[in-house]
């Protein structure tokens, strides 16, 4: 009978270690999804900052418009992203 809670008690650890190394999995590939998102999301912000700082007079902006664009500007350079 100890022989069955052992066999039992192993079978329980192998389930759990398979249970978490599909949740590590998971989470691996969705982290690498997000990384090449938030990569994706930083170039097409940057672009788009680059062509309406090109593309709108500085005298026809609003403060609103200059603060989004430093604050965008901003954290692409902290995170690296240009």
């Amino acid at each position: 009978m100890a022989n069955d809670f052992d066999a039992l008690d192993l079978v329980r650890g192998e389930n759990k270690a398979r249970s978490y190394n599909k949740k590590l999995d998971e989470l691996t590939q969705r982290n690498t999804k997000l990384e090449a998102q938030v990569k994706t999301l930083a170039s097409l912000l940057g672009d788009m900052c680059v062509q309406a700082d090109e593309d709108t007079p500085s005298s026809s902006r609003t403060e609103h418009f200059r603060s989004a664009m430093d604050n965008a500007y901003e954290y692409l350079e902290k995170e690296k992203l240009i």
